[in-house]
């Protein structure tokens, strides 16, 4: 039997998910004119803010998914004591 049920592996995917979503975003493009600096571009507020929070949230959501219960284990535990 594994630790982890579907609902883990669900909650773990879908944090990764959003983890990816965020280097996504933060990566951006490259910029059109090698010569021009264009700095509402680099420090946009997808690039400097949406893009960590989503991130955070994603390895919030991954940690979330490790810590919880496995609810077949958790009635193989009751039904054997």
């Amino acid at each position: 039997m594994l630790i982890f049920g579907r609902k883990n592996f669900i909650y773990m995917g879908a944090g990764l998910l959003l983890v990816l979503l965020g280097l996504a975003l933060m990566s951006g493009g490259a910029m059109p004119d090698p010569l021009v600096w264009e700095p509402e571009r680099i420090y946009s507020p997808m690039r400097i803010t949406v893009a960590p929070m989503l991130m955070v949230a994603g390895f919030i959501v991954v940690v979330m998914g490790i810590f919880k219960k496995n609810s077949a284990l958790e009635d193989n535990s009751q039904s054997a004591a």
